[in-house]
């Protein structure tokens, strides 16, 4: 669901099952921001928030923009009331901040937060023909949001990591909370002996990382884990070795994962399981497994993993109905068990349309199921010679559909009209641990459902199948809805 155009990166929100640990502690907002005695400066827009009194604002919406680590300048943002009317129109500053003083329910959006690197030097102002929009529906004052991109590879280390050999083993993956890799056999000095080691690169360790070594010896099926070594929080420096050879390899566990009351449309379940540590996902260490429900709707997988003290881990159940659904749960206990019933959010059905008299994002849902949290969707518009990639995310309202907001004319003319190209890119329900109000803050730098884990609760996700509609493609039912 991820896709690039014209070498730009855009926005997605669709599953990839790549791992990340917890967002949600991370983007709670627990600032409390307090205006100034004084008004504020010479800005009408900010002194008057939809002709809400400032003084009673807990404070103002304010936006970063960040690429590995470093603050973007220049960033287009407008500020918006829930009814499309301008609140501000702001560039982010030399710190990457913008900010404005509004009333609850409006709305930000960002053009082009991450503009093409050329010469490496960063393209100022917004250039009208290639862009990518990114808005936060629903916002509330004291709201610091915030898009940061890393781009790899980041910043290396490159150390030597010895440790002693395991009977029978003859393989050694090392992976840690800031990359992954392997240690030869017989490296571990190089006398011939089965100790293993070697170099090995990680990035982005920031002087410390969580190491686990995986042992495995070679089977009929290919290589089958045996042992695992684990190490956590050790300290690292460029150019030196790591001696773990005094560290004991632990036995490998048995951990299962059943889950009841699977819904009868359901075909195949895939179950995948990440370990992780207070650093992070321990990077390549993921269990897949699944099965088709039996004939009393159970389905039961079980993996063989390491014992990791401490460790906890995220739990990602897939299931194909009309749409794509995720349970995601944090687990500790060595058998999981779930069962499914109320759980679900209501199924999709086909594709989602883009209405463009009225703005809205219309869809075909269920009636039963658990209620969502959280609406993303995005839309790519085209009208030659121009093209734009747009993502809103928004608190999910009942009806299914998502208004899109109006935006401002002073760079281009960003509302999508029926004579433009528009497809549905992506669109998605989720219900998450606290809330909207708990993910908003960070939630365009969400890139996989298993995001949303949280020590808080579970996480449930439903999306489209099918991409591709558009203003020419919708179904009977939308077109009743339209009427």
């Amino acid at each position: 669901m991820c896709g690039y155009h014209a070498n730009k990166m855009r926005h997605c929100f669709g599953v990839v099952l790549v791992v990340c640990l917890v967002m949600v502690a991370c983007s709670v907002n627990t600032a409390v921001f307090h205006l100034p005695d004084a008004p504020p400066p010479e800005d009408g827009p900010d002194r008057d928030a939809g002709g809400l009194d400032a003084a009673v604002l807990t404070g103002p919406v304010t936006l970063t923009v960040t690429r590995n680590g470093a603050p973007i300048a220049g960033v287009h943002t407008y500020f918006l009331n829930a009814d499309s009317s301008v609140v501000a129109t702001r560039d982010t500053d030399d710190t990457g901040v913008a900010s404005a003083v509004m009333a609850a329910g409006g709305s930000v959006t960002v053009i082009d937060p991450f503009p093409q690197i050329i010469d490496g030097i960063t393209a100022a102002g917004v250039t009208v023909g290639d862009n990518d929009l990114r808005t936060f529906m629903g916002v509330k004052p004291g709201d610091h949001l915030v898009l940061t991109e890393n781009e790899p590879p980041g910043t290396p280390i490159t150390f030597t990591l010895n440790a002693m050999a395991f009977p029978s083993a003859n393989t050694y993956d090392v992976q840690t909370s800031c990359g992954s890799g392997s240690i030869p056999q017989g490296g571990n000095g190089g006398d011939g002996g089965l100790d293993p080691g070697g170099q090995i690169t990680l990035f982005d360790c920031d002087g410390a990382a969580d190491i686990l070594i995986l042992a495995k010896e070679p089977s009929d099926n290919g290589l089958v884990l045996v042992g695992a070594l684990y190490h956590p929080n050790v300290a690292l420096t460029d150019g030196d070795t790591v001696d773990l050879s005094g560290d004991a390899y632990q036995p490998i566990a048995d951990v299962t994962f059943s889950y009841t009351n699977v819904p009868a449309a359901v075909g195949f379940t895939s179950i995948e399981r990440v370990l992780a540590t207070a650093r992070g996902a321990l990077s390549g260490l993921t269990f897949f497994g699944g099965d088709f429900p039996d004939g009393n709707g159970s389905v039961t997988a079980s993996f063989q993993e390491p014992a990791i003290p401490d460790a906890t881990s995220i739990v990602n159940m897939g299931m194909r109905m009309n749409g794509l659904h995720h349970v995601i749960d944090r687990a500790v206990a060595a058998a999981y068990m779930l069962d499914l019933t109320g759980v679900l959010l209501p199924d999709l059905h086909g594709q989602a349309f883009y209405q463009p008299s009225t703005r809205r994002l219309l869809w075909i849902e269920e009636t039963t199921g658990a209620t969502p949290d959280v609406t993303t969707a995005s839309i790519d518009v085209s009208r030659a010679p121009r093209f734009w990639h747009w993502a809103v995310a928004a608190p999910y309202a009942p009806g299914a559909e998502l208004t899109f907001p109006t935006l401002p004319t002073d760079v281009a003319d960003w509302t999508p009209s029926p004579n433009d190209h528009i497809q549905v890119n992506t669109l998605m329900n989720a219900r998450v641990p606290g809330g909207y109000d708990a993910v908003r803050a960070h939630i365009h730098d969400v890139q996989d459902v298993t995001e949303f884990a949280s020590p808080m609760g579970r996480a449930v996700t439903v999306e489209t199948q099918f991409i591709g509609g558009g203003i020419n493609k919708p179904s009977r039912k939308l077109r009743a809805r339209k009427r």
